[in-house]
């Protein structure tokens, strides 16, 4: 039996996905129809600042607006996470913030990206998959480099063989 931890398989998909994206000349961008507001201390402020051009480059498109951090846009990758991009791209900034911004831009596009994608992914109430979207699932972490772990280095599957669960339940065989 194979054990799946669907945020952390999620987080390397994207994860994955946004450095694909982000090596084309100019990812695609879902440019939001109304302006979501970013909440952010002023460490925040001040990592949003350092990082804004690489945002920029990778698709957050941040605008400080009378005061105010504004998302206009963010990777098209992201853009069905189904949650409030405001408050990712504030967790995301946060999270940036907390580690301090990579001096490097390579460095600092790949942190961006991690942090993107840990933000972004699937987590809390996670939908119950169906068969189709079961090995769809499996066929694209089987597709996907570095699969066994998230970009946090957690595994994102276990394999538990017939004899661990008869041990489990006390059955022998």
């Amino acid at each position: 039996m194979v054990i799946i931890d669907i945020h952390a398989a999620h987080e390397r998909l994207l994860y994955e996905k946004l450095k694909s994206a982000a090596d084309a000349a100019d990812p695609p961008r879902q440019v939001l129809l109304e302006p979501a507001p970013v909440d952010l201390s002023p460490q925040g402020l001040d990592a949003v600042d350092a990082a804004r051009s690489q945002l920029a480059k990778l698709g957050f498109d941040l605008r400080n607006e009378d005061g105010a951090e504004m998302l206009h846009s963010l990777p098209a990758d992201l853009s069905d996470a189904g949650s409030d991009p405001g408050r990712l791209a504030s967790a995301l900034v946060e999270q940036i913030a907390e580690t301090g911004v990579a001096s490097e831009s390579g460095q600092l596009r790949d942190q961006i990206l991690s942090s993107a994608a840990c933000h972004f992914a699937l987590r809390g109430k996670i939908p119950q998959l169906d068969r189709q979207e079961m090995q769809e699932l499996l066929h694209k972490m089987e597709a996907t480099m570095r699969s066994g772990v998230c970009n946090h280095g957690r595994p994102c599957w276990q394999l538990l063989e017939i004899g661990q669960l008869d041990r489990m339940f006390e059955r022998g065989r």
